[in-house]
């Protein structure tokens, strides 16, 4: 006899498998879960059908909603102090890569996010990606309650060989979006 649930807890993240139901939960929230070559195929369709450009347009705006949205989420449950671990562990947990906020400054309301192995790297294969960096944009644009965009700062595979997925690298300065003059 197949159990109906099963439940994880890895770190302060639950997991819960409903298997009865078919529904996969991540911190009491539906989720999905997919393989790299899955995001991998799905976006390069985008791109193939809209074109770069469009595609371009289409990433930066999923990635800035998907950051507010998470962060209206977790509104109330996290503060600002806890703000680089605890996001790090949501989505090193979830499979996203490590994050690590390096720099927040809460009177200037400027962060830079370290981004290590995220998924983007991995998809792109070491290329900028901007689903991600405008994801921090809209997580930052909730937390500060205004407007904040990106400008990926420096992004690189260590090794210029191949992408080894420990050394991918990629520093966003976060800002408000109306003194961006970058």
């Amino acid at each position: 006899m197949t159990k109906p649930g099963v439940s994880i807890q890895v770190n302060n993240n639950e997991f819960v498998w409903n298997q009865e139901n078919g529904l996969l939960t991540f911190d009491g929230a539906p989720s999905l879960l997919f393989w790299d070559s899955a995001i991998e195929l799905f976006l390069k369709t985008i791109e193939e059908v809209s074109g770069k450009d469009v595609s371009r347009t289409v990433y930066e705006t999923t990635g800035y909603r998907m950051g507010s949205l998470v962060t209206s989420y977790y509104s109330g449950r996290r503060g600002i102090e806890h703000l680089s671990a605890g996001y790090n562990n949501i989505y090193r947990n979830a499979g996203w890569g490590n994050f690590e906020v390096i720099h927040l400054s809460l009177e200037d309301q400027t962060a830079v996010v370290r981004l290590t192995n995220s998924w983007e790297h991995r998809i792109f294969k070491g290329n900028k990606g901007v689903l991600l960096p405008s994801h921090w944009a809209g997580i930052f644009s909730g937390i500060f309650e205004r407007d904040m965009w990106y400008k990926v700062k420096s992004s690189a595979v260590l090794d210029g060989k191949q992408l080894r997925l420990s050394e991918s690298l990629t520093d966003i300065q976060v800002r408000i979006k109306s003194n961006i003059i970058w």
